[in-house]
């Protein structure tokens, strides 16, 4: 097969999860850890939900890979299609900023983790190219270089921690959708 691959990955979420600077404190620093990291995944989940709520039907979860979404979607015709997946994808951007504020907007509790929410990003790489889709018990998993390729790619030396990053072959497909981005 071959299509769309993208992973939508939440930037400082192991940092986010980690910093509970109350845990030297004997009572309540364990207390508030334990708030903290429910908390935590609480946040992560509504945010992965967020994500993949707006992707909607242009792409299909593959998995979940802990604060990240691995997408699919496969294409014969790329030409026609990436006119309304690119929208999508680049709407995951302000959908992830509006949960987050009315998240901190809402908050009211003291624990590591809601003081520290408004630092999360979002990454999104998306790549054209040709993967296959292997069955493993009752799971399809999805499989190839390209697949390889785009997790990769997420683990890149670029100096931010929110972005989209958009192979080559996406950048030609997509050149008008993306015409009023900076590259």
């Amino acid at each position: 097969s071959q299509g769309f691959l993208a992973i939508a990955d939440i930037s400082g979420y192991t940092k986010f999860v980690r910093s509970h600077n109350l845990r030297t404190l004997p009572f309540v620093g364990k207390k508030m850890r334990r708030t903290s990291d429910e908390h935590a995944e609480t946040v992560i989940t509504d945010l992965l939900e967020v994500i993949i709520d707006t992707v909607g039907a242009s792409m299909t979860v593959n998995k979940l890979e802990g604060d990240a979404v691995f997408f699919v979607k496969e294409s014969d015709q790329p030409d026609e299609e990436v006119s309304s997946l690119i929208p999508k994808l680049l709407e995951v951007f302000d959908a992830f900023q509006r949960r987050l504020y009315d998240l901190i907007y809402c908050q009211v509790c003291l624990c590591d983790c809601c003081q520290q929410m408004g630092d999360l990003k979002i990454k999104l790489v998306v790549h054209f190219g040709g993967f296959y889709v292997k069955q493993v018990a009752h799971f399809e998993e999805v499989a190839g270089e390209d697949v390889i390729l785009v997790h990769r790619l997420l683990k890149n030396t670029l100096n931010s921690n929110e972005y989209l990053l958009v192979t080559p072959k996406v950048q030609q497909l997509a050149r008008q959708e993306l015409a009023h981005l900076e590259f």
